[in-house]
């Protein structure tokens, strides 16, 4: 059986999924009654494929980033290697770099991404996204979960992620880092049902530490190059 949807091929046959590798056609196996198929995407059976998962597949063949969540006033997404010129004008915006490692040069950076995003979204299927402006389309803040060793010390017994942002400094003070936080918490726990969350915080940002006590975070003992860890459970 062979059938097109959303611009997504999906096969029962081998051939045509190598044919459409080759091509860098999106695909997905369609494994049945038997049938043992070699494919970066299958499925047993046709519920699963939804808009979300062939929009991914379709975005993830065509190296095109995945949108994530909305919330009133914004849009997170992946980041793609078009925007490395939009993130250096973040970072380069006063204080942004005040209590976080700015970027590498620019070439360094560049390389850099383009791994992180080959490596990091397509393995976890998130890692640390853009912040956009709903009504502007501006890049306004840098936002996301990542697997981090500290994390993993502090919940030994479940799986949790390290939650980092960053926020124009004409966006700070609107409730944005807050909006944009509790729905990445949100989409966490629903996709991926990861309740468990840690942030560091050097304690000299005052407004960072408010955000992360809004969002139910509480301090712990434990600090990581000198920034305390705070924890959500």
């Amino acid at each position: 059986m062979d059938f097109t949807k959303n611009n997504v091929l999906i096969t029962d046959d081998q051939n045509k999924i190598d044919e459409a590798n080759a091509k860098n056609i999106p695909v997905i196996g369609f494994e049945h009654d038997g049938i043992k198929l070699s494919a970066r995407y299958i499925v047993l059976d046709e519920e699963a494929l939804d808009d979300a998962f062939l929009e991914k597949v379709y975005r993830r063949t065509n190296k095109l980033p995945l949108y994530i969540l909305e919330t009133n006033r914004t849009y997170v997404r992946e980041l793609s290697v078009d925007d490395i010129d939009a993130l250096f004008e973040l970072y380069e915006k006063q204080g942004i770099t005040d209590f976080i490692e700015p970027l590498f040069p620019y070439e360094e950076e560049f390389e850099y991404e383009k791994k992180y995003i080959e490596c990091v979204y397509e393995f976890y299927d998130y890692g640390m996204w853009l912040v956009f402006d709903k009504d502007t389309d501006k890049l306004i803040g840098r936002i996301g979960v990542e697997n981090r060793e500290e994390s993993a010390e502090i919940f030994t017994d479940e799986q949790s992620v390290e939650m980092g942002y960053i926020v124009a400094p004409e966006y700070q003070g609107s409730g944005i880092a807050t909006e944009v936080c509790k729905a990445v918490i949100e989409y966490m726990i629903e996709e991926f049902s990861i309740t468990r969350f840690t942030a560091r915080v050097n304690e000299k940002n005052v407004p960072s530490v408010k955000v992360i006590k809004k969002l139910g975070f509480s301090a712990t003992d434990v600090y990581a190059d000198g920034e305390r860890i705070f924890k959500l459970e």
